[in-house]
């Protein structure tokens, strides 16, 4: 028998709450029908008895904290994704934020510039770890380097931060050779 997998607390909503952004993206809203719950049918006849009632509580619980209203009567049940809920996949996208890196680099240079208000000191840091985690090179302080265009992910950042602050993203090229020298090393370029 296959093992199933095993999600820590919370990851499940999470999953449950990203796959249903990316159908109402497609559709406008997700529709569950409610054999969906109905173990002889697909996509539950797949899971096991203590699986199919994990899925369930996880999406009563995302319903429960405001996530998610689930409607409907009889055989058509629908799931629509809150504003609160809105918010929270954003929050997960944050978090989650990776950029794709091209086979080959184009020569230019993006670079973040930000300036958040020492009253939100907390979120300034949540963006100072979030840079060195995606991979920027920290060039001054406030003052990030990277590669390869990352313009769509600075502007979720810019989403998740609402007013918050500023940050400015623009491409360019650097003149000053030792400097150049030292970011190509550091990101493994030729």
């Amino acid at each position: 028998m296959a093992r199933s997998k095993t999600f820590r607390r919370g990851e499940l909503a999470e999953d449950i709450l990203k796959n249903l952004a990316v159908e109402a993206v497609m559709f406008g809203r997700f529709m569950i029908e409610s054999r969906a719950f109905n173990p002889t049918n697909s996509p539950m006849k797949k899971m096991n008895a203590r699986e199919r009632e994990r899925l369930k509580r996880a999406l009563f619980g995302l319903e429960k904290n405001g996530l998610v209203k689930i409607s409907g009567t009889g055989d058509e049940k629908f799931i629509t994704i809150t504003e609160k809920g809105k918010e929270k996949i954003v929050e997960y996208d944050f978090y989650d934020l990776e950029i794709a890196k091209p086979k080959k680099w184009d020569g230019r240079w993006r670079v973040v510039i930000f300036d958040i208000p020492e009253v939100n000191k907390n979120k300034r840091h949540q963006l100072w770890w979030k840079f060195k985690d995606v991979g920027f090179y920290l060039l001054q302080k406030s003052t990030y380097v990277f590669p390869y265009d990352c313009r769509a992910e600075i502007e979720m950042i810019k989403d998740f931060w609402g007013d918050q602050g500023e940050i400015i993203y623009f491409v360019g090229q650097i003149f000053d050779q030792k400097k150049e020298a030292e970011l190509k090393k550091f990101f493994k370029l030729k």
